[in-house]
């Protein structure tokens, strides 16, 4: 079992840890899984967040503009805040097995009602996209808990704030 952990920096310099638990076929090279799996989980965690990426971690540390100066990032925003967050959870394939992502920075438009409400808005296409990626199951990788679970489904995704 591999993770992946996206590092995100707020207007503020704080930084919060993003990780992702994948089952990776180990034949695969590192450069693949740059391309097939941390640059593609960044572009569709990226439409979701104001925080900018400082790293990339997945068995070696990738610096976004020294590694792959073609990646996107985000620049940025002047209310990106840490402490404002969208938290996720998906059952896994294990006796009720749970998985809690949660993003840092998120902008507000992707919770209900324009933003006002307490729930992620799961029909947001930039929201979808993330939301099918975290259920991807390949011969390649699968997402998985931190005891290697295969993620089933989404429980919940809602508005969450603090540290940690």
């Amino acid at each position: 079992m591999a993770h992946i952990v996206y590092h995100i920096q707020d207007t503020d310099g704080e930084v919060f840890p993003i990780r992702i638990y994948v089952s990776i076929d180990q034949s695969n090279t590192v450069a693949f899984y740059q391309t097939n799996l941390l640059e593609v989980g960044w572009n569709l965690i990226m439409p979701l967040i104001t925080g900018i990426l400082l790293r990339a971690d997945l068995v070696h540390t990738v610096v976004p503009e020294d590694v792959f100066p073609t990646w996107a990032n985000n620049v940025v925003d002047l209310l990106s805040d840490i402490q404002e967050r969208a938290k996720f959870t998906w059952e896994g394939t294990f006796q009720n097995t749970k998985f809690v992502l949660s993003l840092p920075t998120v902008r507000e438009v992707i919770f209900t009602n324009s933003g006002a409400g307490k729930i992620v808005d799961i029909t947001d296409g930039d929201v979808a996209a993330f939301l099918a990626f975290m259920l991807t199951s390949s011969a390649d990788f699968t997402m998985v808990d931190s005891h290697q679970w295969d993620l089933t489904k989404l429980e919940s995704a809602v508005q969450h704030f603090g540290k940690g």
